[in-house]
């Protein structure tokens, strides 16, 4: 468990300071399914799962390669954390744009 969480946190040292798309791809592949399987179950449809998700490893990699950004201590922690926000923005966004539909 703490060889893991070394590499982690190796791997989000590379993104921060290089850019590496490598580094990233492997944390990438590493949280995807978990990430989707947490929005799958709090979204209705698979397509919004799959969006969101998306959405989520986009902010991350801005979040990441910003020079300004603070340190992520904890990344799984940050990732969920970006996913459960990703996801509550969605649904008042949605809720917006019902209520001005029925307006």
């Amino acid at each position: 468990m703490v060889k893991q969480q070394i590499k982690m946190q190796s791997l989000v040292y590379k993104v921060q300071t290089f850019q590496d798309r490598d580094a990233f791809a492997e944390l990438y592949n590493t949280y995807i399914s978990d990430i989707y399987r947490f929005i799958a179950f709090k979204v209705p449809t698979q397509h919004d799962a799959e969006e969101l998700t998306g959405d989520v490893f986009l902010k991350v990699w801005e979040h990441l390669t910003n020079t300004e950004a603070s340190a992520v201590r904890g990344f799984r922690a940050f990732l969920y954390q970006i996913a459960r926000n990703t996801v509550i923005d969605w649904y008042r966004k949605k809720s917006t744009t019902h209520e001005q539909a029925t307006e």
